[in-house]
């Protein structure tokens, strides 16, 4: 396999690394058991901003999937939390224009809608009012991760030349 066709793979396999990750048993709090899983979320945001067509929809679903059954949670609860954020992540899409500063409050305002669907759909599962606070606040501390996580995969970014870019923009 070439070096070109092993580039596609590499959003994939971070986002399988960061999932992993997320599952890990850390001995956190049960405050902090919405923010672990906002890993993953932060790295498919990244490549669905990035390098979109290669963020495909059902390797997000699995991630997702993966999430809920590792953690023992709700089943299709973070596949679907992972979905919406990739739409908004795609209807919202920065342009090459933004730069980090933009695509980090991107990301926070991405996080900020799915902080609330997530406490809604927390609500409708369990049918009775919970505490917002644990959302909003891993949220918060995401949104605080993501320039270290972008950092730290940039380089891999920049295996794609600008020119290869343009060719892996969805529907083009």
């Amino acid at each position: 396999m070439s070096v070109n066709r092993l580039k596609v793979l590499i959003p994939g396999v971070t986002l399988a690394l960061a999932t992993l990750l997320a599952v890990l048993p850390w001995g956190l709090s049960s405050d902090t058991r919405f923010l672990l899983p906002l890993l993953p979320f932060a790295v498919i945001h990244l490549w669905a901003v990035r390098q979109p067509a290669l963020m495909p929809e059902w390797l997000v679903f699995l991630s997702g999937l993966a999430t809920d059954v590792l953690t023992h949670g709700p089943l299709g609860f973070w596949s679907l939390v992972f979905l919406l954020g990739l739409v908004l992540a795609h209807v919202i899409r920065p342009n090459g224009a933004w730069r980090n500063g933009g695509r980090w409050l991107h990301f926070g305002a991405t996080l900020v809608v799915l902080a609330l669907a997530q406490w809604l759909i927390a609500v409708a599962y369990f049918m009775s009012a919970i505490d917002w606070h644990p959302f909003l606040a891993a949220a918060f501390v995401a949104t605080l991760i993501y320039p270290l996580l972008a950092v730290l995969l940039g380089p891999l970014e920049r295996l794609w030349p600008t020119s290869d870019n343009a060719r892996f923009e969805r529907g083009g």
